[in-house]
């Protein structure tokens, strides 16, 4: 295979996936795109110079088209299970953007799903590959700070813009939406002693075993979580669970004792110069990384090597898909600029060589770290209710 052809499902944040494989060409070729909007269809058609029998009428339509190697899901959250399994039947390779679904039934469905075949998977948490993020990995993984035992993380932005409120109508509300990444932050931080890619290079650790399809398959994780969550600003449709706009979450794993304190919000009344902070203390030093979507000069990580101390600034920062773009369309190119690169980097060093063989990729989002994210926020939004600790087992 010398190209991956590809199929776009949703024209919003679909955009940033269809610009990226655009760049990509001839690694990759931009086959059909689908949305639920006839006029973000005939936009997106303009911008990205396709040919007119690229614009597909039904989501079922393109997973159906035999010239499509790769389904990218990046529709409202409520079509992500049905367009999974339809792709999975199809016989199609899958990149979700997160989340993998609405509950935690329907993502241990979706994985179940995947193991019965070969087929390679992926989930878009592409905030492992921001600058500061990156940046803090590689520290970590050098040990630059010790053992990591605390975490302390920040997600705030405002509320949906106008035609986006489904934000607000998944289970959840900014649970899902801004909280899951920073759960898979943590997870991927914490991870110092895991190789997380879909290949068997893993197989020797005493944390993984393998199953016969070649996928990789975490042993159990063990998590105890402690959330708070805001008086719910609306209950959508059949929800039987309400909705918040700013929460907090205190998780562990019982596995490694590693503890986590994170907030996130999307109410206008929480500021922030930073909308999106992590710091990683361990028995040695502390290092903190900043991201600002809408300004990426001002992203940057410090490390404080001893309470009190001045921080150092680390410079410069890792940039995994290139420096923040220039970007000119009718998506949001503040966003774009910073987020840009950090999809075409899942594309071009995770999704090609996985999926032709060519190379190995390390510490891949796939769909058991989206199913693993929905498991801590299932036990988050139990907690709320329950006003204690709640415990969820992760395999």
């Amino acid at each position: 295979m010398t190209s991956i052809r590809v199929g776009v499902i949703g024209a919003g944040w679909g955009m940033m996936h269809a610009m990226a494989v655009k760049d990509l060409d001839p690694n990759f070729h931009l086959t059909a795109l689908w949305s639920r909007s006839k006029k973000h269809r005939e936009t997106a058609r303009t911008e990205l110079g396709l040919d007119v029998r690229a614009i597909e009428a039904s989501w079922e339509d393109l997973i159906c088209r035999p010239d499509i190697d790769i389904v990218v899901v990046a529709a409202p959250d409520y079509l992500h299970y049905p367009i999974i399994l339809k792709a999975l039947r199809m016989g199609k390779h899958v990149l979700c953007e997160k989340p993998l679904a609405t509950n935690e039934v329907q993502a241990r469905k979706i994985l179940r799903a995947t193991e019965e075949t070969k087929i390679h998977h992926f989930i878009g948490f592409n905030w492992r590959f921001a600058p500061p993020f990156a940046t803090l990995k590689r520290l970590i993984d050098e040990g630059a700070i010790g053992t990591p035992i605390y975490f302390d993380g920040q997600f705030r932005i405002g509320p949906p813009k106008a035609s986006k409120e489904w934000q607000f109508s998944r289970r959840g509300g900014v649970f899902s939406n801004t909280m899951i990444h920073l759960i898979d932050l943590v997870r991927y931080f914490a991870a110092t002693d895991i190789r997380s890619t879909s290949r068997l290079d893993v197989k020797d650790d005493e944390r993984v075993k393998s199953d016969p399809n070649g996928q990789k398959c975490f042993k159990t994780e063990q998590w105890r979580v402690w959330a708070h969550g805001d008086s719910p600003i609306a209950k959508v449709h059949t929800e039987k669970e309400p909705i918040y706009r700013l929460s907090w979450l205190h998780f562990e794993s019982r596995n490694t004792g590693i503890k986590a304190r994170l907030q996130a919000s999307q109410d206008w009344t929480v500021r922030t110069s930073d909308p999106l902070r992590i710091e990683v203390h361990g028995t040695e030093a502390s290092i903190i990384g900043y991201a600002n979507p809408l300004d990426p000069s001002t992203q940057r990580v410090v490390l404080v090597p001893r309470i009190s101390f001045p921080s150092n600034s680390v410079s410069p920062l890792d940039f995994p898909g290139g420096p923040p773009d220039t970007v000119s369309t009718s998506t949001d190119s503040a966003v774009l600029r910073i987020l840009l690169p950090s999809v075409r980097h899942l594309y071009k060093r995770h999704v090609y060589p996985i999926i032709t063989g060519s190379g190995e990729a390390v510490y891949t989002p796939n769909f058991y770290d989206g199913m693993a994210a929905q498991c801590i926020v299932e036990a988050a939004l139990r907690s709320v209710v329950q006003g204690g600790w709640c415990d969820t087992e992760v395999r």
